[in-house]
C-alpha cells in the first residue's frame, strides 16, 4: 500500500519539540489538549496515502502525554475516525466538497 504523497508534508524537528513542550505543560497543569493539523497522523482514521510524512514521530509524542485527548485534521476528503491504543481520538473532518447538495458542511465538537 502506498504511503504518503509529495504534498502531504511533515512537521520540523523544532515544531515537534514545541508540541512536546506544550503537551508537557498541559500535563503539568492537568489540562486537556486538542491538537489541530491539516494532515492526519493516524492511519486507522485516514488512508495511508494521506498521512503526514513523519506521522510516526508525531504520534509517539502525542501518545506520550496524558493531556492529549484528540487530534483533529483534514486533508483526507472522505474523513474518518479512530481511537488509538492510548485512547486519543483521531477525527479527520470530511471536506465540504463531499457534503451532499443542501447538506451541512459544519459540525460541533464537545470535549469532556
Amino acid at each position: 500500500e502506498k504511503r504518503w504523497v509529495p504534498f502531504n508534508g511533515a512537521i520540523t524537528a523544532s515544531q515537534l519539540q514545541w508540541l512536546d513542550q506544550q503537551l508537557a505543560r498541559a500535563d503539568a497543569a492537568h489540562e486537556r489538549a486538542v491538537i489541530f493539523s491539516h494532515v492526519p497522523i493516524y492511519e486507522p482514521a485516514s488512508k495511508a496515502v494521506t498521512l503526514m510524512w513523519n506521522c510516526d514521530e508525531v504520534l509517539e509524542v502525542v501518545q506520550r502525554h496524558r493531556s492529549a485527548v484528540a487530534v483533529l485534521s483534514g486533508h483526507d476528503h472522505s474523513g474518518g475516525y479512530a481511537q488509538d491504543e492510548r485512547g486519543v481520538h483521531h477525527l479527520v473532518l470530511p471536506s465540504p466538497l463531499e457534503a451532499p447538495e443542501g447538506g451541512d458542511a459544519a459540525g460541533t465538537v464537545h470535549v469532556r
